[in-house]
């Protein structure tokens, strides 16, 4: 059933670059293109912000080998980042949320 789920999203890592100035800006450089099959977990309102909701999702693949110190995102028609990683299991879970 995941395997039917699963679509082609472009995997991309930041490696940040200093300006003129010295401040890190953010470099996404594109790693591979995954199958990966996204599924809604939740979603939790927020008052205090300008954003109205926070929604959470989930990311199974069977792509290994993220190196956790670094970001990442998934970018298809919606841009996910990847929040945290579980890479003990046949499947690799990781937990999404969207990026704008």
């Amino acid at each position: 059933m995941i395997n039917r789920q699963m679509k082609q999203y472009s995997l991309y890592v930041n490696e940040p670059v200093q300006d003129k100035y010295g401040k890190l800006k953010d470099n996404y450089v594109f790693v591979d293109n995954i199958q990966v099959a996204i599924n809604f977990i939740s979603i939790n309102k927020r008052n205090e912000d300008i954003r109205f909701k926070d929604c959470n999702y989930t990311g199974l693949t069977l792509y290994k080998g993220l190196d956790l110190s670094k970001t990442y995102k998934l970018v298809s028609e919606l841009q996910y980042e990847i929040v945290s990683v579980n890479e003990f299991c046949r499947l690799s879970q990781y937990i999404l949320k969207v990026v704008s």
